[in-house]
């Protein structure tokens, strides 16, 4: 999708034209009902149930227990903590006189529209956001730009760079490279060994995204010489060994999956086993950060093609 396309989307989610609120001390939250439905109010706000449970987790009240609760007692233990001091709530991110979460002192809140817009700044066009994941936490976008390269005869790759940031000051932002198996009509992705960029909180968000993501830009076009010595690198008996090691940190049932379609496919080089690996992170799983271990798994089995990681001898 494009950059129009992107923030429809952005919007579609409800992730765009939100306002930050200072919260002032003395504020109760309160329990208000209307047409039948109880509701839990801060002032004058609405607050969503995973904002709720977002002062729960800063006030350092179970958040399983808290959703356990009726809503009386989590009014009360809202109170308790917020309102006695225990904990203040400096903020709140807000829409529509709702507030949407919560976000402690000195987090960094990321404007959605501004941040894209210093993302794309430089990447070289035309660019494509190939995928995006948006929960109550965080942003994760896969953006790939014009640059294209041969790691073989009709195997393209297009750069690219993979950005996660939080509208709601949950996760500090961080960039990192990515790439693009362009011969995948479905687009498998893989996260390359590379620099990972995170920001510290004194720093400029706005100022800090069109730098690190054009050098994780240049990063992701760097990894294609270690994609071609992967591609002329057989894997003899030693396929199980590098993939084991490789998926190690994995959970078991990633691992057996994994294992079985190598088993099944058979992949001749270390390449071949690369894209087995990310292919099945882009197009098999859901969950935002499995897949993103996985497909960094796969993007470092490239490191291994001169020495077997099992029984050390050379990779020839």
């Amino acid at each position: 999708m494009n950059q129009t396309a992107l923030m429809n989307k952005l919007g579609e989610e409800g992730l765009l034209g939100l306002s930050t609120l200072s919260c002032p001390e003395g504020v109760d939250f309160k329990l208000v009902e209307e047409d039948n439905k109880a509701f839990l109010k801060y002032g004058d706000y609405k607050v969503e149930d995973e904002a709720a449970d977002l002062a729960a987790w800063w006030g350092s009240i179970p958040v399983k227990f808290f959703q356990r609760c009726d809503p009386d007692l989590r009014v009360m233990l809202l109170n308790k903590f917020f309102k006695g001091g225990t904990v203040q709530l400096p903020q709140a991110i807000t829409r529509d006189h709702t507030i949407l979460a919560f976000a402690a002192k000195g987090s960094v809140i990321i404007e959605p529209e501004r941040a894209i817009d210093a993302i794309l700044r430089d990447i070289p066009a035309p660019i494509d956001v190939n995928r995006i994941y948006a929960n109550g936490r965080h942003i994760d976008l896969y953006i790939s730009g014009a640059t294209q390269t041969a790691v073989k005869v009709g195997d393209l790759v297009s750069a690219g760079v993979f950005v996660r940031f939080s509208p709601f000051g949950v996760d500090s932002p961080e960039v990192s490279a990515y790439t693009l198996t362009l011969s995948c009509t479905n687009g498998a992705t893989r996260m390359d060994k590379s620099r990972k960029f995170s920001m510290r909180r004194d720093v400029d968000p706005y100022s800090w995204f069109p730098i690190v993501s054009m050098l994780a830009y240049r990063d992701s076009i760097t990894e294609v010489d270690t994609y071609r010595v992967a591609s002329e690198t057989r894997l003899g008996e030693r396929a199980s060994a590098i993939l084991a090691h490789g998926l190690r940190n994995l959970p078991v049932i990633v691992q057996n999956a994994i294992m079985q379609l190598a088993i099944d496919a058979k992949p001749d080089t270390v390449w071949d086993l690369m894209n087995l690996v990310t292919r099945y992170a882009s197009h098999t799983l859901e969950d935002p950060n499995l897949i993103l271990r996985t497909m960094s798994a796969g993007g470092e089995l490239a490191e291994h093609v001169e020495f077997c990681p099992s029984c050390k001898k050379p990779m020839n």
